[in-house]
């Protein structure tokens, strides 16, 4: 299985919804103001070398949450146009309940896999914070930390890996307190879901 190194926190398929004509879509960069507003493709916007990748210590790279993250975006694009055909019918989806879930688990994930999120929830700077006595508590109970490892964790890449790992567990844990949190695996029926919602439209909830 080939092991994608670019990981849109935004899917392609989603940008794609926005683009013009010519399957472009005009940007602008906060952090490159002087660039001005640029015309480019879904491939080139909301994306970030190994946002998801983890490295193992053999130097082998693990991209299953990327691979996830595809499959779970395939599964829900039809999902996506039955919804957006509904809103312009001036209908409501009425979905079922396996669909539901489904959107649920797409939309909890879609709302937390963002590196802004780190920022505007001021995450980022508490997880700085803390990383010193995360890093003596590893010590305490698994032992001391390698020369090697004290270098391989103050790689930014790795930080940045660490940070959305911590974010996804404080989520998940806020709502899994309010008991809010849709499963982690989006239903075993989504991909009968799929071919269900290119051949059938639901009908919908209200007359």
């Amino acid at each position: 299985m080939a092991q994608p190194k670019r990981h849109h926190h935004i899917a392609q398929g989603i940008q794609r919804r926005f683009t013009d004509a010519e399957g472009l879509l005009h940007a602008f960069d906060k952090r490159r103001p002087e660039r001005g507003v640029f015309a480019t493709t879904p491939l080139n916007l909301f994306v970030e070398k190994d946002l998801y990748t983890i490295r193992r210590k053999d130097g082998s790279r693990n991209t299953d949450l990327e691979h996830w993250y595809s499959e779970l975006e395939g599964a829900v694009t039809p999902l996506l146009d039955h919804i957006i055909e509904s809103c312009l019918a001036g209908q409501e989806p009425g979905l079922p309940a396996d669909a539901k879930q489904l959107w649920d688990t797409f939309f909890y994930h879609q709302q937390k896999r963002a590196p802004d999120v780190f920022v505007r929830l001021g995450l980022e700077e508490q997880f700085y914070k803390d990383l010193p006595g995360r890093m003596e508590d590893y010590e305490r109970e698994h032992g001391p930390l390698t020369d090697e490892d004290r270098l391989h964790m103050a790689d930014p890449a790795v930080l940045s890996r660490m940070l959305i790992r911590s974010l996804e567990r404080k989520i998940r844990n806020t709502l899994d307190g309010q008991g809010l949190a849709p499963s982690t695996r989006f239903p075993a029926s989504a991909r009968g879901l799929r071919t269900e919602i290119c051949t059938v439209r639901w009908e919908s909830s209200t007359p």
